[in-house]
């Protein structure tokens, strides 16, 4: 009854090695490919950084944009009102341009009145 456990217990060894071996075949390919997902998760980590990076940049340069754009709406503003007051000037001058060439052709006309002929444009 005993004579032939030796190759019994032989075969229970050797299937329970070939069992080990393929365990650590089996874990090395699973965790082979988890070791790539760390360096790949590496790589994604350094790229993050440099998109916040780039995006605290951005911000900056929106912020510098923002004040940019506030400084040239202020000096439109500022322009306008100049204009305003430009157009004012020009309405007030040509008033006075007016008053002045009435002015004018009465008193050409009280000379002519007086000298029988027009001071500007005598007759011929």
């Amino acid at each position: 009854m005993f004579q032939e456990w030796g190759f019994l217990i032989s075969e229970m060894l050797l299937l329970i090695v070939l069992a080990a071996l393929l365990g650590l075949l089996v874990g090395w390919i699973v965790w082979g490919r988890r070791g790539g997902d760390v360096t790949v998760g590496a790589g994604l980590q350094a790229d993050l950084e440099k998109c916040r990076a780039d995006t605290k940049t951005c911000l900056a340069d929106l912020e510098t944009c923002k004040a940019a754009a506030a400084e040239k709406d202020k000096r439109i503003a500022a322009l306008e009102r100049e204009i305003e007051k430009a157009e004012e000037l020009v309405e007030a001058a040509e008033v006075a341009a007016m008053e002045a060439a009435g002015e004018a052709v009465a008193v050409a006309e009280a000379v002519e009145a007086d000298h029988g002929a027009h001071p500007v444009h005598p007759a011929p």
